[in-house]
């Protein structure tokens, strides 16, 4: 059986800024501290299958005894709820550098669940419907609704709802898309050589610019641009996936010099090298999003 990795979720920077909008829903769940870990059925061998982040265990290999653990779970109740092409992920607490109370560990919070025939994550509710009838424990969603601000989000952090002095941090989930902040006091905890994390006023800087830049990098300039390529031969008409090295190493450049000429109180506003950045991870966004739609006829 081919293992599916876990995702990584990043931490907020300047490139993943843009990546959750006023309005679209979002939930605020707790980062717990420990060991990632999952479950599927494999109908071949009739079994539980468990994993860590990333290698199937065995007895020899339990990820500190979570494969037994998993072993003790009603194999058909996992059969009958993940079938072949579900896996369900969580954290399983056990000892690391966050105190949580002992009566927490050695339990699997599940936090995701996966489908292969779909290659995505589903709603993370029907992870913890799935979790419930297992008799699993779940993270703590802190949010559910609209997403206001990642100064709001950070608002969240260094709660916990396992009980001890503080938690490891949060992760905001959107559409099939993550985030995490990690509290300062787990960083130093773990005595992080890693660059301190953003503070709010920094964020919201980051988002603002990332507004201004967004004003003028807008879809129509784009996908403009993207017509006068196919008229000059850069592109084909049909422009596919596989041509996407060649809209890389010419579109951003071509809207950024449009902008300069255009708009350039807006470059001297946000900065050279700043705007640039922003511009090349927008402008590239926005170009897979018009491939996915079909956006540009022939």
């Amino acid at each position: 059986m081919e293992m599916k990795k876990y995702r990584d979720i990043e931490r907020l920077k300047e490139s993943n800024v843009s990546l959750f909008e006023k309005g679209e829903p979002i939930t605020i769940t707790e980062k717990i501290d420990g060991a990632n870990c999952g479950i599927r059925y494999d109908a071949e061998k009739d079994c539980i299958v468990a994993q860590s982040r990333n290698n199937i265990l065995t007895p020899e290999n339990s990820l500190r005894n979570f494969y037994f653990y998993a072993q003790k779970l009603d194999k058909e109740k996992v059969k009958a709820l993940l079938g072949t092409d579900l896996i369900l992920y969580g954290e399983w607490n056990v000892s690391h550098a966050v105190p949580y109370p002992d009566e927490t560990r050695n339990k699997m919070y599940v936090f995701d669940l996966y489908s292969l025939s779909e290659e995505r994550y589903l709603n993370p509710k029907l992870a913890y419907d799935i979790a419930e009838q297992l008799g699993l424990p779940t993270v703590t969603t802190f949010y559910e609704g609209e997403f206001q601000s990642y100064e709001h989000c950070l608002s969240f952090v260094g709660k916990t709802a396992l009980g001890g002095e503080f938690g490891e941090g949060v992760v905001v989930k959107g559409d099939n898309k993550s985030i995490k902040f990690v509290g300062e006091k787990f960083a130093e905890t773990k005595h992080s050589k890693a660059k301190k994390s953003l503070s709010p006023e920094e964020i919201e800087a980051k988002a603002k610019a990332e507004e201004t830049v967004k004003s003028i990098v807008t879809e129509a300039r784009i996908n403009k641009e993207l017509l006068k390529m196919i008229d000059e031969g850069i592109l084909p008409a049909k422009w596919e996936g596989k041509d996407m090295g060649t809209i890389a190493k010419n579109l951003p450049k071509r809207i950024f010099a449009d902008c300069i000429k255009e708009e350039p109180e807006v470059i001297d506003l946000i900065g050279g090298d700043r705007f640039g950045k922003i511009c090349n991870h927008i402008v590239m966004t926005t170009a897979r999003k018009l491939l996915e739609k079909s956006f540009i006829s022939a």
